[in-house]
Order: structure tokens, then C-alpha cells, then sequence
């Protein structure tokens, strides 16, 4: 039987942007910068209005800041990003487009973590930590749980 320590590692990764993300062909688009302004006004709920050209996403309209801009590099992700990865990503920026196969494929907001996906997760994840704090306090050791890796070394007594 595997370990916790390894079940929560596999968890951890075994989830991935391209799991919540919406795909390119089920986005809001827009074919051009003036267009992306009435696309926005009719979304009011999208922050961002991507721009498809040609089948491809170029560009983007950025609601707060009423202006378009082509998609950068930091304004892009893998789809294989582990949904952990993701949270910490989102902290510094509302969204993502999503990188597969050299292609733009999709997008990804903050509000997507609130995916059952993404829920079911942190949920595991965070009974699985409350178990071996638990543990730790009350001085029982589970033999499943390594006494190393980033899960037990919060717990570790000195």
C-alpha cells in the first residue's frame, strides 16, 4: 500500500489546468479590437475578451483597462500546470491562457478554481494534513506517512 506522503505527491499532480480550463473553442471571442469592445459590453461578467484570428487567439481586451493587447509570454501557462501550481500563479495575475502542443488552446481565470474538481482536491488534501497533525499532537505515529517530504515536514516534532 502506498504511503500517504506518496498519495498526496500523486494528487498534488495528478490534476491539471487542462482538467478546469475552458477551451478555445468554447470562449467568448471576438474577431478584432473594436469588436472586443462591444463583446464586452454585452459580457459584462468576462474580465477578458480573447481575440481569435483565423482559428488562433492573438490578442486580448482587458476590461479594467480598456485597452487590447497581444498574448505575451508571461500571459501564458502549460496545460499540464498541476492545479497547486495554479493557485499560486493566480495569486499574482486573474488569469491564464493555456498552452498545449505549442498551440494557445484556452484560458483560465481565478474563478475556475472554484471547479468541484479543484475543491475535491484541496479538500483530500486538507483532511489528509488535519490526520497527521492530529497524529503529531496526540503522539501516534500512522507508519503510511513518511517521516520526510514537503506533507510531514510541518509536523515534525524537534
Amino acid at each position: 500500500m502506498p504511503t500517504l506522503e506518496a498519495t498526496l505527491n500523486r494528487l498534488a499532480i495528478a490534476f491539471t489546468v487542462r482538467d478546469i480550463m475552458t477551451a478555445n473553442t468554447n470562449l467568448v471571442c471576438a474577431a478584432d479590437d473594436a469588436e472586443a469592445v462591444r463583446v464586452s459590453d454585452n459580457n459584462p461578467d468576462f474580465d477578458v475578451i480573447p481575440i481569435r484570428q483565423d482559428g488562433s487567439l492573438i490578442g486580448y481586451f482587458g476590461r479594467r483597462s480598456g485597452k487590447a493587447k497581444g498574448i505575451a509570454p508571461n500571459d501564458l501557462i502549460s496545460d499540464g500546470t498541476s492545479l497547486l501550481d495554479l493557485v499560486e500563479i493566480l495569486e499574482n495575475r486573474q488569469y491564464s491562457f493555456v498552452l498545449s502542443r505549442q498551440r494557445i488552446e484556452g484560458y483560465v481565470h481565478f474563478s475556475d478554481l472554484n471547479h468541484q474538481l479543484v475543491k475535491l482536491t484541496f479538500y483530500v488534501i486538507l483532511e489528509a494534513v488535519e490526520r497527521m497533525a492530529l497524529n503529531s499532537i496526540s503522539g501516534r505515529d500512522d507508519p503510511r506517512v513518511s517521516a520526510e517530504g514537503p506533507w510531514a515536514s510541518a509536523f515534525q516534532r524537534d
